[in-house]
């Protein structure tokens, strides 16, 4: 059981929820996406997340998910292990009253993912379909590789867009599958990497 100083509220930025609160985690198993990222991100693909389809990989509290409803979004997705995590997004996706557009997981994010998210559902919605990933670090014990893994898993799907954060100092690929990297942001030791589909 979480205690309350392991939690801490901070008021969502903007669009139609904007000053509703949503809680995170102080915890070393999940790490929050800053705000000058999350920020950042929201300033670069307003456009382009009203209507779509969102899917926050690795989702923690579901920042990213709720932030992406809150700007427009159609539907959205989170995937979460983290059981301590998972109970604080699912009482975020309650209290925000988002139970009807948001779906969550709790378990595995790559097979959940793939299970979810690379079929004929999500193309059938006709919606900009847009991917945010926020694996855990390298650094972290266990995680050595997770990189790679997610770069394999990413060449199984097929968004329109799709949105790595990053440790500064890994490089990713130029190209993932139909993805192209066009740009990249670094936030010191953070770094934003922007992938587009050539359809896009």
């Amino acid at each position: 059981m979480q205690n309350k100083q392991d939690s801490y509220e901070i008021n969502i930025a903007s669009g139609a929820l904007k000053g509703r609160k949503i809680t995170l985690l102080s915890s070393e198993k999940t790490r929050s996406t800053k705000s000058i990222v999350a920020d950042s991100f929201f300033d670069s693909l307003r456009d382009e997340v009203r209507d779509s389809v969102f899917a926050e990989l690795f989702g923690g509290c579901g920042l990213m998910a709720v932030r992406a409803l809150s700007e427009g979004a159609s539907r959205a997705f989170a995937f979460e292990k983290d059981k301590a995590s998972f109970g604080v997004l699912s009482k975020n996706r309650k209290n925000l009253g988002l139970d009807e557009r948001f779906e969550i997981f709790l378990g595995d994010t790559f097979s959940l993912a793939l299970d979810t998210l690379n079929g004929s559902k999500i193309k059938n919605w006709n919606s900009r379909f847009i991917l945010y990933l926020d694996p855990p670090f390298s650094i972290r014990e266990g995680f050595d590789n997770i990189y790679e893994k997610c770069v394999d898993l990413l060449s199984k799907l097929d968004p329109d867009i799709a949105v790595f954060e990053h440790l500064s100092s890994v490089t990713l690929p130029k190209s993932i599958g139909k993805l192209t990297l066009k740009k990249s942001k670094k936030f010191g030791k953070t770094t934003l990497s922007y992938f587009f589909n050539e359809k896009v």
